[in-house]
């Protein structure tokens, strides 16, 4: 009955030592507080303005703009998504995922609008070559 006493006895002081470590306050030091002698410049507020409309003011619509020749459906889905600034790599593997085709008018228009040279690169890669060629279907053998 002795050992059990000094053993319990033993835990509380050892639970009781770590409560009052954990909750004892931190010593606070008596610091000098400088005050700064810097002057921070005024700076105006800009309008807040959106995405969307800096992107407005930045490019024109595909279909107003003299430089590109076509607008296909393709070439305005990417345009427009990289002007939002979705990530390439999401543009990439969307495309790739979708095993979408690439025509003349597409890469023409691509060119035109300065996407990514990856993105090009990949248009060009995957070119619908049955349209191009006036074939219809698919190549025997797939």
């Amino acid at each position: 009955m002795n050992r059990q006493y000094l053993a319990g006895a033993g835990v509380f002081l050892v639970v009781l030592a770590a409560l009052l470590w954990m909750f004892w306050p931190a010593p606070t030091s008596s610091v000098d507080v400088v005050e700064s002698k810097v002057e921070v410049p005024v700076v105006p507020k800009l309008a807040k303005r959106t995405a969307m409309q800096l992107a407005e003011e930045k490019w024109l619509p595909l279909e107003e703009d003299p430089n590109i020749p076509v607008v296909t459906s393709t070439c305005k889905w990417i345009v427009t998504d990289e002007r939002r600034n979705v990530p390439q790599w999401v543009m990439l593997d969307n495309l790739r995922d979708r095993g979408q085709l690439f025509v003349e008018d597409d890469i023409r228009c691509l060119t035109a609008a300065g996407v990514t040279p990856a993105l090009l690169d990949f248009a060009e890669r995957y070119q619908d070559l049955n349209k191009a060629q006036g074939r219809v279907g698919r190549p025997p053998g797939q």
